[in-house]
């Protein structure tokens, strides 16, 4: 039996809302290789793969805190931790573009997510209830204080706060216009 305090009642609200977390984050770090002046198209394509994967996260935490338990835990896993490879490639190809603050905070919870379920998909299936708002409070918290700080240093936030809080997208190079 789960309690709302107890850390029993963070799953799966915990690894759901890390999710979320790291789902914003890879929009964010995705839309930045997107919309980069110097984007090559390897920056782009790993971009667009981030952005993709920030998808994926945010509806795979809904959904699992929607059914009160962990969906395909093994696989989020898997998928974390390529997203993790992605993230990678991405700082490396550009270290100037992707804000540290970011690329670590996305790191941080895209780990959560994996060692989350990686354990949870180690234990014996047995009915849960949904964590408690005690849970759900305590979780969103140290979500946001990783989250809001990461997306503020990103590149997109810059863009953003450098054309007076409107985003624009380049027009693609090379096409003769």
């Amino acid at each position: 039996m789960t309690t709302t305090g107890s850390v029993g009642a963070l799953i799966p609200a915990g690894p759901a809302i890390a999710a979320w977390g790291a789902g914003l984050l890879l929009i964010a770090l995705g839309a930045g290789a997107l919309t980069a002046d110097t984007g090559d198209v390897g920056s782009r394509a790993l971009g667009l793969a981030l952005a993709v994967a920030g998808l994926g996260a945010l509806a795979w935490g809904g959904i699992s805190l929607v059914r009160g338990r962990l969906i395909m835990q093994r696989g989020v896993g898997a998928a974390a931790l390529t997203a993790l490879g992605a993230l990678t490639a991405a700082f490396i190809l550009d270290p100037v573009g992707n804000s540290v603050l970011s690329v670590a905070a996305t790191a941080l919870l895209l780990t959560a997510v994996a060692v989350w379920t990686s354990i949870a998909a180690r234990r014996p299936s047995r009915p849960r209830r949904n964590a408690g708002i005690l849970g759900i409070i305590v979780a969103a918290v140290l979500v946001a204080g990783i989250t809001t700080p990461a997306l503020a240093a990103s590149e997109v936030a810059r863009i953003s706060a450098d054309s007076g809080g409107t985003v624009t997208v380049p027009a693609p190079r090379g096409h003769g216009h």
